[in-house]
């Protein structure tokens, strides 16, 4: 395994959610291993993280699709570790209805196109108990999803 993988097991794992109806931008859009958040408390607490040094943050990002029929489809996106944290400026956030303050940027591994997450059969306690994802950066407390989503990623970070 790729050292970045111990470094993602031994981290404190964050949820990070991106929907274009929200953001008023594709996913794709969007530069790799960042997060644009307003949230002082979310900073302080990733900024404490940085300054620390030892134990890692870990951001999973999750985008969800919009179809025309009005349901959303959920894909684990990318997993990166916030190195950096700067003052957002324009065109982060390209053609963003909201200001964001701030960008999280780090290192860290893509997904492609993305997993999808909502057929699997823990998704959808986890969505409620994460209300919707409308919570912005939050922990990742649910054991079952974490577990999950470090199945999902090991692939990725095997040595080739």
């Amino acid at each position: 395994m790729r050292p970045e993988w111990y470094e993602l097991l031994k981290g404190v794992h964050y949820l990070g959610y991106h929907t274009e109806r929200t953001m008023s931008y594709a996913y794709d859009k969007a530069r790799d291993f960042t997060l644009a958040t307003t949230n002082e408390s979310e900073i302080k607490e990733i900024r404490d993280l940085i300054r620390r040094g030892g134990m890692k943050g870990v951001i999973w990002v999750i985008e969800g699709r919009g179809s025309e029929d009005g349901s959303t489809a959920y894909y684990l996106r990318e997993v990166f570790h916030p190195d950096h944290i700067r003052k957002a400026v324009r065109g982060d956030t390209p053609g963003a209805r909201k200001k964001f303050e701030y960008i999280l940027e780090g290192k860290g591994q893509t997904f492609g196109k993305g997993i999808r997450l909502d057929h699997h059969v823990w998704f959808p306690d986890f969505l409620e108990a994460n209300g919707n994802f409308g919570f912005g950066l939050d922990n990742l407390r649910d054991d079952t999803a974490k577990a999950s989503f470090l199945d999902m990623a090991r692939p990725f970070f095997i040595l080739k």
